[in-house]
């Protein structure tokens, strides 16, 4: 069966527009990416200083394009880092109730230096 071409996202520099105009399968696709690549992550022998490096260096940084051509809402990019930091806090060995700013701190003691996800939006928007 052949698809109806308007069915079809339409690429304008690299970002996709669907004939409703909405985003929403903007926001699936970048949550199965994320989904996928903390799983990998997780999933990986490495331990988990390690794979906190792979969340800094490599993953955030492959979201930025993704969030640099689109506009979404801000509830929506602090969703995805609730995700992020579940993660993030099982890798570094934290509980669960402990205090995110842990996670995230750039000066003072027992800082971790990781990248929030909402920081990295607005850097990205800021281009």
């Amino acid at each position: 069966m052949i698809t109806y071409i308007h069915k079809l996202p339409k690429r304008f520099p690299g970002k996709l527009i669907y004939d409703d105009l909405k985003d929403d399968g903007i926001r699936q696709m970048i949550n199965q990416k994320l989904s996928a690549m903390l799983k990998t992550t997780d999933k990986s022998q490495l331990n988990g200083t390690m794979k906190m490096w792979i969340y800094n260096h490599m993953i955030i940084p492959k979201l930025t394009w993704a969030f640099t051509i689109n506009n979404l809402p801000k509830t929506y990019i602090e969703n995805l880092e609730a995700a992020c930091t579940k993660y993030l806090k099982r890798w570094a060995g934290m509980s669960r109730c402990t205090t995110n700013s842990a996670l995230y701190r750039s000066k003072g003691k027992h800082r971790l230096q990781m990248k929030k996800l909402t920081t990295a939006v607005k850097l990205s928007n800021t281009i």
